[in-house]
């Protein structure tokens, strides 16, 4: 599937959750509302780690996209800093970056 990264998937299931900072039951959260309809998730670049009761908060719209995209940042800085990411992580080959270029 295009925008899945494997290696960052799975390092995410061991954080934190980015909204309670509780640690059971982590799930990997894709951004909701951005345009990508129903059936698509969003790249795995646009996604965080959230406990089962947050993840359910944000699928019902009870985490703003606000606080999903601040979470996101904080997600993405950490994992760049631990070496998770990198630069080819970003590639434009990447489906999702040319759609920023439009």
């Amino acid at each position: 599937m295009a925008g899945e990264l494997k290696h960052y998937s799975k390092w995410m299931h061991d954080r934190p959750c980015s909204v309670c900072g509780g640690v059971h039951g982590i799930q990997q959260h894709h951004l909701i509302g951005c345009g990508k309809g129903l059936a698509l998730r969003e790249h795995d670049l646009f996604s965080m780690p959230l406990c089962y009761g947050c993840h359910d908060a944000a699928q019902d719209g009870r985490v703003s996209i606000e606080l999903q995209i601040n979470c996101i940042k904080k997600t993405l800085t950490a994992a760049i800093s631990s070496g998770i990411l990198s630069i080819k992580d970003f590639s434009e080959k990447d489906a999702w970056l040319r759609s920023f270029k439009k």
